[in-house]
């Protein structure tokens, strides 16, 4: 969890150390800020968590390590509470099932900013006492959980038919993308893991030497525009590009877009939309690309060649299929596969 110096036990400086405490709370706030009750309470799916769970589970991290166990006196604000909100602290005992968090309705989601307001207060009015090191972790657990509750917001809205935003924003006029360079790394062996005396978690630690083997990283973000190319061009359908574990994720989810992507939208773009210009509907082969795409990818895998061909057997369920199938495999020209079928010959 924690790697770092466990001799550093008190804030050498309690104001500077307050103001950052309530600079990263007050973040998680800002960010539940728009969301009603019922928006704070939906778990979208067993591995998201209901921002309203977020924001407790941060606090209880805060009442648990700090106040109950450096505070002589501090009672909890809820004994009920600890098993709701413990997420996988084996030695804090029993703890809700992760997948059931969306079916705590109560207590609601201003119960939970009262809560978060009592934590606060105790915690910075001892915050002199307390182990540096364990708000430094403590803070730095929240900002993952601030992560956490964007990812899990973007997944709970999209849900929703209606597709409301959290944050209502102008849309952005289309920009002309920079052309794409890529960056070579470093090769051979290299350090990696922190190596400062400051906070880290114990998976950045120890530092120690890894094999770079070459490669190299894109200068800048895929735009929609090339993820819209790659759609076209079927890339969720093409083996080839894909890991084994990575094509059996696109097979048994039928992922044919990135997600969020919207189904209606993706079909006006691919068919003719503004943006979509040089996708399926505007290939000049459209109606046979399918057999088109295969037989280059089948003549790829081989030195062969169709003149090579003495003898092929193809069988369509449509006869008209049969036909393309004839003309995409360079066994006779485009719109020549009639007089060749009739004639036999090339």
């Amino acid at each position: 969890m924690f790697s770092g110096n466990r001799e550093r036990r008190a804030a050498p400086d309690p104001d500077r150390g307050a103001g950052r405490y309530q600079a990263v709370r007050g973040l998680s706030l800002a960010i539940a800020a728009p969301l009603s009750d019922a928006d704070a309470c939906v778990q979208p799916m067993p591995d998201a968590s209901p921002a309203k769970w977020h924001l407790a589970h941060t606090s209880w991290f805060f009442e648990t390590f700090l106040l109950r166990d450096h505070v002589p006196g501090y009672r909890l604000y809820d004994e009920r509470w600890p098993y709701l909100f413990n997420s996988y602290y084996e030695g804090e005992g029993d703890r809700h099932a992760r997948p059931r968090r969306g079916m705590l309705s109560r207590p609601s989601l201003d119960e939970v900013r009262a809560y978060r307001a009592a934590v606060d207060a105790a915690l910075i009015a001892a915050i002199g006492d307390l182990p540096a090191d364990l708000i430094e972790l403590g803070l730095n657990h929240e900002q993952q959980h601030q992560e956490l509750m964007l990812m899990d917001l973007t997944a709970t809205f999209a849900e929703n038919p209606l597709h409301p935003a959290v944050w209502e924003s102008a849309p952005r006029p289309p920009a002309a993308a920079a052309p794409m360079r890529w960056v070579e790394g470093a090769e051979g062996i290299v350090e990696i893991g922190d190596a400062a005396a400051g906070f880290a978690f114990d998976c950045e630690r120890p530092r120690h030497p890894a094999l770079l083997h070459p490669h190299a990283l894109a200068g800048r973000t895929v735009t929609n525009a090339e993820w819209l190319g790659f759609i076209a061009d079927r890339g969720y359908a093409n083996p080839l590009l894909w890991l084994a574990d990575g094509w059996t994720w696109v097979q048994e989810n039928r992922i044919g877009a990135p997600l969020y992507w919207r189904r209606s939208q993706l079909s006006r773009l691919l068919l003719g939309g503004t943006d979509g210009a040089g996708a399926w509907f505007h290939r000049a082969d459209y109606p046979k690309m399918a057999s088109v795409d295969a037989a280059a990818q089948m003549w790829s895998r081989t030195d062969l060649t169709p003149a090579d061909l003495n003898l092929a057997e193809l069988y369509d369920g449509f006869t008209f299929l049969t036909f393309a199938w004839l003309e995409a495999l360079g066994i006779c020209g485009d719109g020549e596969a009639g007089p060749f079928v009739e004639g036999a010959e090339r």
